[in-house]
């Protein structure tokens, strides 16, 4: 019974991953804004260039509030004349978290897209943006 458990967990990681790797939809930053309702909390591939880089300063977080978040960071995708933002979270308690991404860098990022409406938040026009579930750097 004790070879059972380890295998059941790899079935059950590999069927996630499966899954995981099916809900992704690949859209460029134009089709992300045209379509920005319908894809509203879903996941996205979208590629391009890393614009802005903004790190931000540790704050705390996490999912029960009690660790310091180190890492986290901001820019701006631009894909041909379009852009979108995308906001990263970073790690709990990892003090010398670096950010993968560098200024001009082309990238790939894998994250949920996030609609707000006109009047949500304060926002005078319908925004979108990215939470970033993965950010990496691309071969130029």
């Amino acid at each position: 019974m004790n070879c059972m458990f380890p295998r059941a967990i790899a079935v059950l990681l590999a069927s996630t991953a499966y899954v995981w790797a099916g809900d992704v939809e690949k859209v460029s930053v134009h089709e992300l804004k045209s379509r920005a309702s319908s894809l509203q909390l879903k996941l996205v591939a979208i590629e391009g260039t890393a614009k802005n880089l903004r790190p931000l300063p540790p704050h705390v977080g996490g999912t029960d509030g009690g660790c310091m978040v180190y890492g986290s960071y901001l820019f701006t995708l631009t894909d041909q004349n379009e852009e979108v933002d995308v906001q990263v979270s970073g790690f709990c308690n990892k003090i010398h978290a670096e950010i993968p991404v560098s200024e001009d860098d082309p990238v790939s990022v894998v994250g949920r897209v996030e609609f707000f409406h006109p009047g949500d938040f304060g926002f005078r026009d319908p925004t979108v943006r990215i939470e970033a579930v993965e950010v990496r750097r691309q071969a130029p």
